[in-house]
């Protein structure tokens, strides 16, 4: 399984178009958390903790980018997240980390506490349509590696 010392070696091998923001609090995740009243899988906190956002190429996964939750500006998670949940009845067990040209939000399902699976969710359909990885790391590996190949 990927962990998130796989995609600092990532990171770090590909700096020149690679960025990632400054690490959040764990009192921004706690408020992170409450604003969308859902507990974090322990690989999204960590994320967070490490980077809070990030991007790979073309490839931006989101997270806290402030602590204006509110907000639904670019890599935000948690304003975007509240948005699509207002705006296309995203549902509320899941995170968006990354948006894919709007037709498709990839994201994380806290269902489950100790893992961070990463589902599509079809703004269309409006549902889940496919799992395209089993953790948060393996997802942004695997969408890595695709870009660079």
């Amino acid at each position: 399984m990927a962990s998130i010392q796989d995609v600092q070696l990532l990171l770090n091998s590909n700096k020149e178009i690679s960025d990632f923001g400054k690490p959040a609090s764990s009192q921004s995740i706690r408020r992170a958390e409450e604003f969308l009243s859902l507990g974090f899988p322990v690989d999204y906190r960590d994320y967070l903790m490490r980077w809070s956002w990030l991007s790979i190429g073309p490839n931006e996964y989101f997270g806290i980018i402030s602590e204006n939750f509110e907000s639904a500006s670019h890599q935000n998670a948690i304003g975007f997240t509240q948005m699509c949940r207002r705006e296309r009845s995203y549902p509320n067990h899941l995170i968006v980390v990354r948006n894919n040209e709007g037709d498709e939000l990839h994201s994380l399902d806290t269902t489950d506490p100790d893992a961070s699976r990463i589902v599509v969710w079809d703004t269309n359909l409006r549902k889940i349509t496919a799992v395209r990885a089993d953790s948060l790391f393996e997802y942004i590996l695997k969408e890595a590696t695709d870009f660079l190949d």
